[in-house]
């Protein structure tokens, strides 16, 4: 704090405190009257910082004031402070009382004309102490003395009210809850505070909570964490509860957290969590808007038919924007003609609270999908949709005859599964393409950035496969005779060959999407590559290695 000095010139004052035993009497036949008049009359009293009567400043807790006296017609022999003070809490401070001051004694010069003294803030007097002071002075050849009236300061730093006064909480802090109570259920509750004063920090804070429903109850206590340190604004959370629970929650705030005598304290608050963010009605088409991507998947009525390879995307949102889907499942069944269904699930993306997406990616000719949505609310209570169902086109695409495909399967037989992510490469003397294997272990050339089958001209090909640091080169001849699959095995089992069904003739057209939702690539492999391993062991393409 930059030191400020302010001269003030004392007239004829009166006692106004208890003055030491052995300094009355002392004027040796002459009145204190006279001896105030003509004794000190020139008395100028300097205190740093500018305290009253010198100034309106109030000093910090870590801030002692220093007092100085200077005067010219009358030395002093003997100078004092007669010091009282009453805390915070509005109890007298230890030794200090009013009844009986103490006394702090000047540092005086040789010559008499100057004095210093400390009014010793850091060592005795905490934030929110009001101390009343006064200055005694003695000039022994003269047989003077001299009392100056009393002064008081406040040192800043304290709550300006303290527990004497009713509400002396809400007087002293200011307080925001939100949301406004009750909650939703599952919605947290954030309390801010903060001091109403400038001169006033919080320096600690707890929330005292319990809680209780049916099937749970307990309490603690939460620290508020100082979010904005400029402003001095403290927050604390309550968890979200289920709805039914009862909270009853106060504060307690401290500006010196190692006083307990300044603790100050909220009201009881309590609320009852409400049901809301929950489904209003039982049924899934009442509370959920479903749309799809063609839009007729979500015909229950007609049998809606999609092209090859095309996606489905699914939409649901619910219809009470204050309602969120806490999560979205969609529970399915993939099969063909012949081939049982495998059922399987998986979980929606979620856009926002109120609205998730899922994509079901395009399929092979004749794949038969049906499937349904539960949804879920932030009581974790579920709704289900009614089952829809779609089919895949089994139109076959014109393909010229001048140009074909193939494509590469790629099987580990240590974990006897074909393998996602292998390096292939497939190449001529004019034309590359590289790739992985999808999901369920297939590559072939593509178009760029689609997952339709590029044709590519009959003749031949180099092929490169590396899986798991392990890098497989052959040769591939495409005529209109050879098979348009090879499948390259890492990790040979030891095993004899295991039994594979049936071969399943499919269209070459099949491939057109074949990377799906990874829960579905079980029966979707389990059709359109195991049928088909045996064709190709007895024609020799399948590789070992």
């Amino acid at each position: 704090m930059k030191k400020i000095f302010t001269s003030l010139l004392i007239g004829i004052t009166v006692i106004g405190l208890s003055l030491p035993m052995g300094f009355l009497g002392v004027n040796s036949g002459s009145s204190c009257e006279d001896a105030d008049i003509e004794a000190f009359d020139d008395l100028t009293i300097e205190t740093d910082p500018a305290i009253p009567p010198t100034g309106d400043i109030e000093p910090e807790s870590d801030e002692n004031v220093n007092v100085n006296l200077t005067t010219e017609s009358t030395g002093m022999d003997e100078a004092y402070l007669n010091v009282s003070a009453i805390g915070w809490d509005g109890e007298p401070v230890s030794g200090l009382d009013p009844s009986e001051p103490g006394t702090w004694r000047f540092e005086i010069s040789d010559d008499g004309h100057e004095a210093t003294s400390l009014l010793n803030n850091v060592k005795y007097f905490p934030p929110g102490t009001v101390v009343t002071w006064n200055v005694y002075l003695i000039n022994y050849t003269q047989h003077m003395t001299y009392a100056s009236q009393n002064y008081s300061y406040e040192v800043s730093g304290a709550w300006h009210y303290n527990n004497s006064y009713e509400d002396a909480f809400y007087r002293n802090v200011e307080m925001d809850i939100s949301p406004e109570l009750p909650p939703n259920a599952w919605d947290p509750v954030t309390i801010t505070i903060q001091s109403r004063y400038d001169d006033v920090e919080i320096a600690h804070a707890i929330l005292d909570m319990s809680y209780e429903n049916e099937t749970m109850e307990g309490e603690g206590s939460l620290p508020f964490r100082n979010v904005d340190p400029v402003e001095g604004i403290e927050q604390v959370t309550i968890p979200g509860y289920p709805a039914g629970t009862r909270i009853d929650f106060s504060i307690r705030a401290w500006d010196d957290p190692d006083d307990s005598s300044r603790e100050i304290r909220s009201k009881d608050f309590n609320y009852t969590v409400s049901w809301g963010n929950t489904w209003e009605f039982m049924g899934f088409e009442d509370n959920i808007e479903l749309t799809t991507d063609p839009d007729g998947v979500a015909d229950r009525v007609t049998e809606t038919i999609v092209d090859i390879g095309e996606s489905v995307n699914i939409t649901i949102e619910s219809k009470d924007s204050e309602v969120p889907i806490e999560m979205a499942v969609i529970e399915y069944k993939v099969g063909a003609e012949g081939v049982e269904a495998q059922e399987g699930q998986d979980i929606f993306n979620e856009i926002s609270s109120t609205k998730w997406y899922y994509e079901i990616d395009g399929l092979a000719p004749g794949i038969k999908v049906e499937f349904q949505i539960r949804a879920y609310d932030v009581m974790r209570d579920d709704i289900v949709s009614s089952i829809y169902r779609y089919e895949v086109s089994q139109i076959p695409l014109e393909i010229p005859e001048e140009v074909t495909f193939f494509y590469i399967t790629v099987f580990d037989g240590e974990k006897n599964e074909y393998v996602p992510g292998a390096d292939v490469t497939i190449k001529n003397e004019t034309w590359i393409w590289e790739g992985q294997t999808n999901a369920m272990g297939i590559a072939y050339p593509t178009e760029m950035n689609t997952l339709q089958p590029r044709y590519i001209h009959y003749g031949t090909y180099n092929i490169t496969v590396e899986y798991e640091g392990v890098s497989k080169n052959f040769k591939y001849e495409l005529t209109p005779e050879s098979d348009d699959t090879v499948e390259v095995v890492f990790n040979p089992s030891e095993e004899e060959d295991p039994m594979y069904a049936d071969p399943v003739e499919m269209p070459p057209y099949y491939l057109l999407g074949l990377v799906i939702a990874t829960g579905s690539a079980g029966v979707v492999g389990f059709v359109l590559y195991k049928f088909r391993k045996g064709k190709d062991k007895k024609k020799g393409l399948a590789l070992e290695g």
